[in-house]
């Protein structure tokens, strides 16, 4: 869907395109895990069954993409896109901020297949850019970063990338697709745990990688092989949850907001209260 239309008719209406037999207007649940052999051929490991695909339409218009593939979790949406794109000898540059389980992943796993890595503060830019090798293919951010809620600056890390031709992956799940859209920064692939807001009812484990289609095929290449690809059942819950998700983030952005104001409201007058009694 072009990107003149909203997030909110985005969200709702890309990639759902009704029961094309009964004309129901939610998309049914495809099941099938073998399908006529037609132009394509549909497996849910190859991340193009109908359900699968109507959830990435929706993201990628969402982050204002062309293309994605759906997980069965973020760090496999994570994982994927960095072996797709990383091999033995090359180094991938970490900002040290990260949600634990890529922390873990990282130290753990790339060093067995040959992959350096560094982790560096990144809100020091010139110390960044400082740690790029010869052989950087990747940068990694996470913002806003889980649990600490730092922020990277997106479009900052994004130039130096490009300046030393690098590719760039960011963890966006805190922040939504509702509120940052890194793509238009300049990112290169955009991840989410959809866990999180995307699912937003605590009853489903999914992942996500947006990206150019070039890109993107170049992940599904390697994907096809890690078989971290989701059941029908799970893709209707997330195309369930994108409908709203708008909505919902939208409304805990303003209880954050009132939240903050409040706490911000209450220490002031803590304060006051302190300096009153050391007076008297």
């Amino acid at each position: 869907m072009k990107k003149s239309f909203s997030k909110l008719t985005q969200s709702v209406h890309v990639g759902s395109v009704g029961d094309p037999v009964y004309g129901g207007l939610v998309n049914p649940i495809y099941t099938s895990s073998a399908y006529d052999y037609d132009a394509e051929v549909l497996y849910p490991r190859y991340f193009n069954t109908p359900n699968q695909k109507a959830v990435v339409e929706k993201i990628a218009a969402l982050e204002n993409t062309e293309d994605g593939l759906l997980f069965s979790s973020g760090m496999a949406a994570i994982m994927t896109s960095m072996f797709a794109i990383l091999k033995q000898g090359d180094h991938i540059l970490f900002q040290n901020d990260l949600y634990g389980g890529t922390h873990h992943a990282a130290i753990n796993e790339l060093e067995r297949y040959g992959i350096q890595h560094s982790m560096v503060d990144v809100a020091d830019l010139k110390k960044f850019e400082g740690a790029i090798l010869k052989n950087t293919k990747v940068i990694f951010i996470e913002t806003p970063s889980n649990p600490l809620l730092r922020i990277t600056d997106i479009a900052a890390v994004a130039k130096l990338a490009k300046k030393h031709k690098i590719l760039t992956i960011i963890d966006n799940t805190l922040a939504s697709p509702v509120n940052q859209n890194p793509i238009e920064l300049g990112i290169d692939i955009v991840t989410h745990s959809g866990t999180k807001y995307i699912g937003g009812h605590s009853d489903l484990c999914c992942g996500v990688a947006v990206a150019s289609k070039k890109i993107t095929d170049k992940i599904r290449a390697s994907a096809l092989h890690f078989g971290g690809s989701l059941d029908a059942h799970t893709a209707y819950l997330v195309e369930r949850s994108l409908k709203t998700i708008v909505l919902r983030v939208q409304q805990q952005n303003k209880n954050a907001i009132a939240l903050a104001n409040y706490l911000e409201k209450t220490n002031q007058t803590t304060e006051q209260t302190k300096q009153k009694k050391g007076k008297s």
